[in-house]
């Protein structure tokens, strides 16, 4: 059995949006990302630069919200690293970008109740609002900075 080490995202702009990314069935959800540990690539870096990769979008400020483990369904022990970014002004150029979709708080809090039996991302959306109501930067969520910044 392998360890498989994964990052998500939770990235707002700069109007309280949140980014969904295309999967490969069709629908949108938050964005994750496989780490390259073989590289010697570290969650952040693989959250940097699945974002990059997927939207060319630069995110700023990852703090790192919950490290967790599970079993995958071959029995591979998985390793989750869930973060929230803010999407910075930069952009990249990518030849693998997916649709995005912008949304509102509201929108994930109903997308967590249409599909309760996407576990991970109803947990991610949770970490989301348990964290939301400790704004400390204007036009942010600005979480709470006891978490790992990176």
């Amino acid at each position: 059995m392998a360890l498989v080490q994964i990052v998500s995202g939770i990235i707002e702009d700069k109007y309280g949006r949140f980014l969904l990314v295309e999967g490969g069935g069709g629908e949108f959800k938050l964005p994750t990302e496989q780490v390259d540990a073989e590289k010697g690539e570290q969650p952040v870096d693989a959250l940097r630069r699945g974002i990059r990769e997927k939207t060319s979008y630069v995110i700023v400020n990852p703090l790192l919200l919950d490290h967790h483990y599970d079993r995958g369904y071959k029995g591979d022990e998985l390793e989750f690293f869930d973060f929230y970014a803010i999407r910075g002004s930069g952009v990249y150029v990518s030849m693998k970008i997916s649709r995005v979709r912008w949304v509102d708080i509201y929108f994930l809090r109903a997308m967590q109740n249409q599909f309760p039996q996407n576990t991970t991302d109803c947990h991610r959306i949770d970490l989301l609002f348990e964290h939301k109501s400790t704004k400390q930067v204007s036009g942010f969520s600005g979480l709470n900075t006891a978490y790992a910044r990176y």
